[in-house]
Order: structure tokens, then C-alpha cells, then sequence
């Protein structure tokens, strides 16, 4: 399968509503920087069992 007929995720769906900019840098570019939220969203999925 090439990437044209790959399924898209619906978490770049989520990020192309709230963002085009954010879903590119993401989702295309493979940029991501952890902060403190998303350490925190870590922390809270992980403590009610559900992980990525």
C-alpha cells in the first residue's frame, strides 16, 4: 500500500479541525515537543489503565 492509500488517522482529523498548522507539523513533518500538559494527559491515561 503507498502512502496515498494509507487510512488516515482520525487523531490527524482532530488536529486538521483545531489546527491545519499544528496537524502538519505532526502528522506530516513528524515534529512533536512533550510539555507539561501532554506529560499530564500521559500521566492521568496511564493511572485509568488506558495508554497509547
Amino acid at each position: 500500500m503507498d502512502s496515498a492509500e494509507e487510512p488516515i488517522p482520525l487523531s490527524a482529523l482532530q488536529h486538521a479541525v483545531y489546527c491545519l498548522r499544528q496537524a502538519a507539523l505532526i502528522h506530516l513533518e513528524r515534529l512533536w515537543a512533550e510539555n507539561r500538559f501532554t506529560a499530564e494527559g500521559d500521566v492521568l491515561h496511564a493511572a485509568i489503565g488506558f495508554t497509547f
